[in-house]
């Protein structure tokens, strides 16, 4: 019986390019081609964009399964300190950090910057006093390569904070403004949906929203779309919103529209308690655990943000993206 036929090399599936294929063709080592696919600082940007069109012009394409032994491997690994990230705080403005919210978005991107081995500083910029070339210099002298910009009391134009080519960025709220930037925040909308949608549910139909002049700029506009939305729709009575309320023009607007329930900013919580007769929720956050609102979850903002950054730091994305990405995360109703 004659032996089996052998396929023909025709019929053979073409050979995968490998890591040493592109070596060979630019002459370098198998680790430089690694390393410079990954995006990784240590090799030349210009080396690393060489690569990148070698590669793609060979029609290399990595191993699924390699990289997934990898990835499996490293976690067995101890964590290694492989990034340093700079957390921003900002002098003139105060101490954001004590503000309940903003400083659950700092605690929880310092634990899982321990969890991920980056070391995480927080450093205080004063705009007012640094130049950009200065402040930009005392980061990198302190090793850190990638920025953190934190919630804010106010919106501020941050263009000019830092030299932004040479570092990689991420900022975990709207308040960030002159930079487009990868950002993760709450999901406001569905946030504001989910807080009126609970309220309707419980009868309410006369709502009213006190609340500061910036929060709307902060919030992406989002709460007077929902809050529109549903007044066309004849499912809210039209109850005039009330900005940046002080005890006097608070007890003038509740005798006048009589909301049967208030929906506040967290910042106006304390006084608003004090004057109001009615229910009182809040939008933006639960600083105080007497009073239901909506938990924006900023422990898991930070979270999210820090892993976002040494992604970043870790393949070398420097500088603003060209096409900045909001990732965002909902919230939960706390009653």
């Amino acid at each position: 019986m004659p032996p089996p036929a052998q396929p023909s090399s025709s019929s053979r599936a073409p050979r995968r390019v490998g890591l040493s294929d592109i070596a060979r063709e630019l002459g370098v080592s198998v680790m430089t081609v690694s390393y410079a696919l990954r995006h990784h600082t240590k090799i030349p940007k210009v080396t690393r964009e060489k690569v990148q069109r070698v590669a793609a012009r060979l029609g290399y394409m990595p191993n699924p399964e390699i990289s997934r032994l990898m990835h499996l491997l490293r976690d067995e690994l101890p964590p290694v300190q492989h990034a340093n990230l700079g957390l921003l705080t900002f002098a003139h403005l105060g101490d954001p950090p004590e503000h309940s919210y903003s400083r659950a978005v700092h605690d929880g991107a310092r634990r899982r910057a321990e969890q991920i081995g980056c070391a995480i500083d927080e450093v205080v910029v004063d705009i007012d006093r640094l130049s950009a070339k200065r402040a930009s210099h005392i980061l990198i002298s302190r090793g850190i390569r990638g920025v953190l910009l934190p919630p804010m009391l106010k919106p501020l134009d941050c263009s000019k904070l830092l030299e932004w080519s040479r570092f990689a960025i991420v900022a975990a709220t709207y308040s960030v403004r002159g930079l487009a930037v990868d950002r993760v925040v709450p999901h406001h909308f569905a946030n504001c949906r989910l807080l009126f949608q609970r309220l309707l549910a419980e009868g309410h139909r006369r709502i009213g929203v006190a609340v500061g002049g910036d929060l709307e700029s902060r919030f992406n506009d989002c709460h007077h779309a929902v809050y529109e939305q549903l007044r066309q729709r004849r499912q809210l009575k039209a109850v005039p919103w009330l900005v940046n309320p002080t005890p006097e023009r608070t007890q003038r607007w509740l005798a006048r529209y009589r909301p049967d329930v208030i929906v506040a900013d967290s910042s106006y919580v304390r006084m608003l308690t004090k004057v109001c007769p009615v229910r009182l929720v809040l939008i933006d956050g639960v600083s105080d655990p007497s009073v239901a609102g909506i938990d924006q979850l900023p422990g898991e903002i930070g979270r999210s943000a820090v892993e976002l950054l040494a992604g970043k730091v870790t393949r070398g994305e420097f500088g603003l993206p060209e096409h900045p990405q909001v990732t965002m995360v909902e919230g939960v109703w706390r009653g």
